[in-house]
């Protein structure tokens, strides 16, 4: 967002995360050129999807830009920042799946171009492409985690042969693995 705004394309940038769980976006970081109005924020940053409040969860809804002229005259507009006038929201999207929504805003009115928008949704498609390579990078190194454990576990559980070391020993990977507080082991005595 910051090397749009470095671009001369606009005054404000936002960032909304997708919350699958909630089904809402929420605010995440916005960057603002003009540091005297950075403190204008937004009372509620979150939205449902569809949601006329705001126009950032019908933007996520539709997945498809939002370019709105003159902020003022639309009433779904939340004047947080009496300075900016008009609008521009893309969707993040991977695969189909939503993963957030870019907006710009600028002071001026009718500042964003069809250009603009097809800029915008190229960037947003390089935000998508690397959320989910930051999201597979993280989840490597959680799988990573795991198999070192059971490796370790693996070793642990043939370096004796007493049964009760062997059953703690398990206990305790297991604990690991699952991130768990508590575990019980219960033997069948047939």
């Amino acid at each position: 967002v910051a090397d749009l705004l470095g671009l001369q394309l606009a005054d404000r940038g936002e960032f909304f995360r997708w919350d699958s769980a909630a089904g809402r976006v929420r605010l995440d970081m916005h960057i603002d050129t003009d540091e005297t109005h950075s403190t204008h924020m937004m009372e509620d940053g979150e939205f449902a999807l569809g949601e006329e409040r705001g126009i950032v969860g019908k933007a996520a809804e539709q997945r498809f830009p939002v370019n709105i002229g003159n902020l003022q005259q639309d009433p779904r507009w939340i004047p947080f920042d009496p300075t900016l006038c008009s609008g521009l929201w893309v969707s993040i999207l991977h695969e189909q799946t939503l993963l957030g929504v870019l907006c710009l805003f600028s002071k001026r009115l009718h500042a964003f171009t069809n250009k603009d928008e097809r800029l915008l949704v190229l960037f947003a498609n390089q935000v998508a492409v690397a959320m989910e390579n930051a999201r597979l990078f993280q989840a490597q190194g959680k799988r990573t985690i795991e198999i070192e454990t059971l490796r370790q576990a693996s070793l642990h559980a043939t370096s004796t042969l007493e049964l009760p070391q062997v059953l703690e020993q398990i206990l305790q990977y297991t604990l690991q693995l699952m991130a768990s507080d508590n575990a019980h082991l219960f033997l069948y005595d047939g």
